[in-house]
C-alpha cells in the first residue's frame, strides 16, 4: 500500500480507508492520496513484542492515526494512537474508533468469532 509520499510497509492484515480515498483506486491508479485512517495487525505465533512494536511506529510514523493489534491467543485489542499511552481492552469490553470512524463500534469478542 503506498500513500505519497511515504509509503506504508507490505503485509499488512486490514487497511481501512475514508469513502474519499476508497474512491480514489481505480484499475489505473493503485494509491491515494494520505495514511489510512485504520491498520489492524492481527498477531500470529511467530511475532515478537518488538517487531509488533516496530510495525506500530512504522505505521504511526506514516500518519495513520489508529493502529489496533488484535492478540487471538488473548483475545484483547490493544489500541495505539501516537502520542497516547496504548489502550488494551479484553472479549469483555467495547471498541470504539472515534474520532476516525465516527459511531463504530463493536464487543471485542465479535474480533475472534
Amino acid at each position: 500500500m503506498r500513500t505519497a509520499p511515504v509509503t506504508i510497509p507490505a503485509g499488512v492484515d486490514v487497511a481501512v480507508v475514508t469513502a474519499d480515498q476508497a474512491k480514489q483506486l481505480t484499475a489505473r491508479a493503485s494509491f491515494f492520496k494520505g495514511p489510512p485512517v485504520l491498520i489492524v495487525e492481527i498477531l500470529s505465533a511467530n511475532d515478537t513484542q518488538a517487531e509488533v512494536a516496530e510495525r506500530v511506529e512504522e505505521y504511526s510514523a506514516c500518519g495513520v492515526p489508529l493502529v489496533w493489534v488484535l492478540n487471538p491467543y488473548f483475545r484483547t485489542v490493544t489500541i495505539h494512537r501516537p502520542g497516547i499511552q496504548a489502550l488494551a481492552l479484553d472479549s469483555t469490553q467495547v471498541i470504539t474508533a472515534d474520532p476516525e470512524l465516527p459511531g463504530f463500534s463493536a464487543p471485542v469478542a465479535d474480533f475472534f468469532g
